[in-house]
């Protein structure tokens, strides 16, 4: 947490130099409503425009029990549902 709070200072240290109709582009994949705001806030970005999603859902955990089957249900689903198969990441900790 400190290294991201030294490191968003170090980039609203920059902002501060520049003129204020510099357009400023702010990416991540992982904020939370909280740290956005915090984020805009260090920035001083007024009017901030989201693009995307923001991370605000609960994840769905799937234990895996057996790796066949598991398999099996995603490709079954991922058939069925094509674009609309929600994003998903699968961790395996062997």
């Amino acid at each position: 947490r400190r290294q991201i709070s030294a490191s968003i200072g170090h980039i609203g240290d920059i902002t501060s130099l520049l003129s204020l109709n510099v357009n400023i582009m702010a990416l991540t994949a992982t904020a939370t409503n909280k740290t956005y705001k915090v984020v805009c806030k260090w920035l001083s970005l007024h009017t901030p425009k989201v693009i995307g999603l923001q991370p605000n859902r609960s994840n769905k955990v799937k234990p895996m029990i057996d790796l066949h089957n598991f398999c099996q249900d995603i490709a079954r689903e991922l058939k069925s549902l094509a674009l609309e198969y929600p994003k998903t990441v699968i961790f395996v900790q062997w």
